[in-house]
């Protein structure tokens, strides 16, 4: 968290798209890139934080974070990575340890084209950097 800006920004998250790269500072999803279902009953979410919506010049890599408080196994969309870039995994609460927390250059590829199964009750955070 502490090399990384993107958790440590400077102003409140607003959804916007403010360099106009067509990628808000945030985006909520939920199983289906750019579903985030907001109902009761819903028990997933997931959003992606955006690495280049700093400002002031600042500039960081992008995270995906994917939650399942549903009480079932889920599969869950991972958007598109930026152009030269690709997800790796950091984190899965669902994997026995040691693989459940990787040291971020240890993270493992994940495929942007297929679906992310996760466990009840676990959450997953990816990082999207250049191969």
């Amino acid at each position: 968290r502490k090399r990384h800006p993107v958790f440590r920004r400077s102003r409140f998250l607003s959804g916007m798209d403010t360099n106009h790269d067509n990628h808000p500072d945030l985006s909520w999803h939920g199983i289906e890139v750019g579903k985030p279902d907001w109902s009761e009953e819903a028990g997933v979410l997931a959003f992606m934080l955006d690495g280049s919506e700093l400002g002031e010049g600042q500039w960081d890599d992008d995270f995906y974070v994917i939650l399942n408080g549903d009480s079932v196994e889920r599969n869950f969309q991972i958007p598109q990575p930026r152009e030269g870039t690709m997800w790796s995994r950091l984190v899965d609460t669902g994997k026995p340890s040691p693989q459940d927390i990787l040291d971020e250059g240890k993270g493992e590829a994940t495929a942007v084209e297929r679906a992310y199964s996760m466990l009840p009750g676990s959450a997953s955070v990816f990082i999207s950097r250049k191969p």
